[in-house]
């Protein structure tokens, strides 16, 4: 359960450390800079927007089966991802965004249905504390990349 967490934990701020990567990656002047970060942060919050709304269409067939689906369907848009061209990444980040959305969904039910009483509230506080961990971690990854000099020196 905590899995889907720690996926939406990381969704949102993962590209955040590569902007200046991007800018070089892509070419991107100054002014258009600003617009693009904003599609490639956008692109995943729209993502589980729709998501957590077809989450609960999705439950109506099984929970597992619903996290299954949006697992497969999550492996679809990392797999996007990977391709180095920032429409399809940003596709990629829309896909995996309706699974980040949809597990978060679909894991507060399942602990409420599955967890005894006495546990329903340390299991959602965990599935909260694992989503802002995971941030936490994405955030600090930017730690390993190129500092923003650095990147100049690509161009």
């Amino acid at each position: 359960m905590y899995c889907g967490a720690m996926g939406n934990g990381f969704a949102t701020p993962s590209a955040n450390q590569l902007n200046d990567m991007f800018k070089v990656k892509y070419g991107w002047s100054e002014a258009s800079t600003p617009i693009h970060e904003s599609i490639i942060g956008s692109s995943v919050v729209a993502g589980m927007a729709i998501g957590a709304f077809s989450g609960g269409k999705l439950m109506a067939h099984g929970r597992r089966r619903a996290m299954i689906i949006s697992s497969l369907i999550g492996l679809v848009g990392v797999a996007l991802t990977l391709i180095e061209n920032f429409y399809v990444l940003n596709i990629g980040r829309l896909v995996f965004g309706f699974t980040s959305g949809c597990q978060a969904a679909c894991v507060v039910r399942m602990i409420d249905e599955y967890m005894p009483p006495r546990l329903t509230s340390t299991a959602m506080g965990g599935f909260a504390a694992t989503q802002n961990f995971s941030a936490f971690l994405a955030l600090c990854s930017g730690l390993i990349l190129p500092k923003s000099y650095e990147t100049e020196q690509l161009e």
